[in-house]
């Protein structure tokens, strides 16, 4: 019997090549799920937007920090924003948070997701 190894899409705003606390833990923290027989797709800021499919078990898809998707990612039939209402305030994480929001929704159709982990700050 062959057992298919599981989906892990994980959201983070901090994770390598970037270097600090939190990227240096989120690196890894999807080591240790490939090593353990897990497919990650990894949703997170990166200086420019793209997707790469870094290893048979990785892929990265990096959403600017100003917002801006990969070019590959259709849109069509998304939700643009969830139904809830932000907090009153500045949100200087509102265009990174709607992108990783789209971003998420494509991957999700895209690929057969069988778990979400998102960390928040400071983490």
């Amino acid at each position: 019997m062959s057992i298919t190894a599981k989906t892990i899409l994980y959201i983070t705003r901090y994770y390598p090549p970037a270097t600090g606390a939190a990227q240096i833990r989120a690196g890894h923290f999807v080591e240790a799920l490939i090593n353990n027989n897990f497919n990650v797709i990894v949703v997170t800021a990166g200086p420019s937007p793209q997707l790469q499919t870094l290893t048979q078990n990785l892929t990265v898809c990096h959403v600017s920090e100003n917002g801006q998707l990969p070019q590959d990612m259709n849109l069509t039939n998304l939700t643009h924003w969830p139904r809830w209402k932000p907090l009153p305030g500045i949100n200087p994480a509102e265009k990174i948070s709607k992108a990783m929001f789209l971003a998420c929704q494509w991957l999700i159709k895209k690929h057969n997701i069988d778990t979400i982990f998102a960390t928040g700050l400071p983490f």
